[in-house]
């Protein structure tokens, strides 16, 4: 199980606007999960999997059909980064692009998993979600299978319909619409999640090849990967801070030998990218702090404890620096806003 992955905004576009066809309003929803609607529309910005996740289950049971994931799913057929997109069509066939998919499958989604294998006339495509706090959420599933689908038809300039796809979950009560969407063979109870093509169709060269553009996006997503990977320790420290229990012993040493390095040069590498351990976990209990007003039902004490602070007071003082307004005020503002 891992902690704190995140899934690019796309996935929680495609549950918002899916929300629309059931005249559900998605914003009471993400707020209630902490969610910063702002970003909703910046495909490179990213949520924590555990909030979409919830925003899943919110937003299905909302809708009240079981089968709101295949429909969300429907509308999500992009990736957060262009050059990874650019990537896959270049690449000479179906087969090809499906495995630098499975090479690069965490520039899709953190969690996102996906395996390749064949035999002599079908290709086996299995997809998964790595569990993190949470347990994936079955329409997150549903979508992903489906915009997989999707894709591959967009990607080929053709309907690949499947020849079988299977799935974990039991079969839902509207199996026809199913087999309509698919058009292939439905199988459920399955031991993981797969979509079956033809082997023959996945060899087909697809009209977007492109040797040079293959060599040349290549090279992007090396230089895209080799820079996610080289963290500031700014990001380091929000991480840690974010995925601390409670910031009462959060500390300058303790984040050091989180990072493995000493106090003096966690202190120095702070000052080249031009700020402070203080200054960093100040803008981060500012952050968290602000997720957490937007529950009512947290009450100023538990906020006050969870931040570090000794009391409500001192939460106050700290909150007004930051913003300006007291955290009820912060809070009433964001109340009107909804209403």
């Amino acid at each position: 199980m891992a902690s704190r992955l995140t899934t690019p905004t796309i996935w929680a576009r495609a549950i918002a606007d899916s929300l629309k066809d059931y005249q559900v309003d998605h914003s009471p929803l993400m707020l209630q999960l902490h969610m910063d609607e702002g970003i909703l529309d910046d495909p490179k910005s990213t949520y924590f999997q555990d909030q979409v996740t919830e925003f899943w289950n919110l937003a299905g049971k909302a809708a009240n059909d079981e089968l709101f994931g295949f429909k969300a799913g429907s509308r999500v057929i992009s990736t957060s980064y262009p050059e990874l997109g650019y990537l896959l069509m270049a690449c000479p066939n179906l087969l090809s692009c499906l495995e630098q998919m499975h090479e690069h499958q965490t520039m899709l989604a953190e969690g996102f998993e996906i395996a390749v294998s064949e035999d002599m006339d079908d290709i086996t495509i299995s997809v998964n979600i790595i569990p993190c706090k949470q347990t994936p959420s079955q329409f997150a599933i549903d979508a992903m299978v489906v915009s997989l689908i999707h894709f591959i038809s967009w990607l080929t300039q053709q309907k690949t319909s499947p020849v079988e796809v299977g799935l974990k979950r039991s079969a839902p009560k509207a199996t026809s619409y199913l087999k309509d969407l698919f058009e292939a063979n439905m199988v459920f109870k399955q031991k993981q999640n797969f979509i079956k093509i033809k082997k023959a169709d996945a060899e087909k060269p697809l009209a977007t090849a492109n040797p040079l553009l293959l060599q040349y996006y290549s090279e992007q997503i090396k230089t895209i990967q080799e820079r996610t990977k080289r963290k500031s320790c700014r990001e380091s420290i929000q991480a840690l801070l974010l995925n601390h229990e409670s910031e009462n012993t959060f500390t300058l040493e303790y984040c050091a030998k989180h990072l493995h390095i000493s106090t003096s040069t966690l202190k120095r590498r702070l000052k080249a990218e031009g700020t402070s351990f203080n200054q960093v976990v100040q803008e981060t209990k500012f952050f968290l702090a602000k997720q957490y007003l937007t529950d009512e039902a947290m009450p100023l004490s538990e906020i006050a404890y969870l931040l570090g602070f000794s009391d409500n007071s001192a939460l106050s003082r700290a909150f007004k620096k930051w913003s300006g307004v007291s955290p009820l005020s912060y809070k009433a503002q964001k109340r009107a806003r909804i209403q």
